[in-house]
């Protein structure tokens, strides 16, 4: 940006003739009155008045000429100054200006550098805490991690289950992290973490039980299983106390956690970033979107899980083909769990 030029108008030349006349004419009028009251000093006679009279004229001549002179010389230098106050003002502007942009140029430098320290540090936070879980079963490692998941959207609001054994037919594991929640006559509790074993019905079983139980901070994880066990031995599900391996139960966690975290930030990842409902075994879950696996992603969504309303219908309806690919007992559990899952509707409204 330049500043603006104040250009000048072109003085013109003083015109000598009309100041001299003036001039003349004043100093004439002066003389002419001073030589009527010389012979005849009565201020009273006639003579006096004329000579008061051409005294104030000549005087008022004599100024005009003087004043012309004195004006041309007083609009020269306002002139000058108001061109100099407006160039100064320009500059003064010019450089608030380009002051103005550098300052906007550092904040936005600043924000943009402060951002990505900020969002660095969260990450750093979020990777220790998924760190420690891979060494660390407790509470104070647990808790954190799956409250993070689950604030970000990266596990469901049900809560992320897992198998707690080697294959994908082990028993299953369901942690669930619970935000506070208060109703309007003082019921509720505050942010809690559940445990839960995920009971299949047997057949001709009425209902599936809920076995859950609470873990509290203090609490020992091998506490936490023992209670756990201890209820399902009382709803029948003895024989899946067994096969239940808290070790891998808690691998199973920090894996699923550690991977559903990253896709969900869109860092480099199989996972299609969707809430993460189950895994299902390295390599295989479930999320909103789907049944996903590593290196083929989403196998099956869940309008493939949903039967349809009608009963003609419902007959033709299954579940999808298995891929040539699959494991069969993988697509198995997969599919089982889809179902269960997956559905995006029921098809009893009741």
């Amino acid at each position: 940006m330049t500043s603006p030029q104040v250009s000048e108008p072109k003085a013109k030349k003083p015109d000598w003739l009309w100041i001299g006349l003036c001039v003349l004419v004043g100093v004439a009028a002066i003389f002419v009155a001073w030589r009527l009251v010389l012979p005849n000093p009565d201020l009273n006679a006639m003579p006096a008045f004329w000579s008061g009279v051409l005294i104030n004229v000549g005087t008022s001549i004599l100024l005009a000429g003087v004043l012309f002179v004195l004006e041309r010389r007083f609009v020269k230098e306002t002139r000058v100054v108001v061109a100099e106050a407006a160039e100064a003002a320009a500059t003064q502007a010019v450089e608030h200006a380009s002051n103005a942009n550098n300052q906007l140029g550092a904040r936005v430098s600043e924000l943009e550098a402060r951002l990505n320290e900020q969002l660095a540090e969260q990450q750093r936070i979020h990777d220790e805490a998924l760190s420690s879980l891979t060494s660390d079963a407790s509470y104070e490692s647990v808790f954190p991690s799956l409250k993070m998941a689950y604030e970000l959207g990266a596990v469901s609001q049900q809560g992320l289950t897992i198998p707690a054994g080697p294959d994908a037919g082990s028993p299953r594991i369901r942690f669930v992290y619970e935000p506070a929640f208060y109703d309007d006559e003082g019921g509720g509790h505050e942010e809690q973490l559940t445990v839960q074993y995920v009971a299949e019905r047997k057949p001709n079983e009425m209902g599936t039980p809920i076995v859950s139980t609470l873990w509290h901070a203090g609490d020992h994880p091998t506490d936490v299983f023992r209670r756990l066990m201890a209820d399902m031995v009382r709803s029948g599900r003895g024989n899946d106390t067994k096969r239940l391996k808290i070790g891998n139960a808690f691998t199973n966690l920090a894996l699923a956690l550690k991977e559903a975290m990253s896709a969900r930030r869109g860092d480099e990842s199989w996972q299609s970033g969707g809430s993460v409902i189950e895994l299902l075994t390295d390599g295989w879950i479930l999320t909103e979107n789907g049944v996903e696996t590593r290196g083929h992603g989403i196998v099956a969504t869940p309008p493939q899980f949903t039967p349809p309303f009608s009963a003609s219908e419902r007959q033709a309806w299954r579940l999808p083909d298995k891929p040539k690919w699959a494991d069969p007992e993988v697509w198995k559990v997969a599919m089982q769990r889809g179902q269960q899952e997956l559905p995006t509707y029921s098809p009893f409204p009741f």
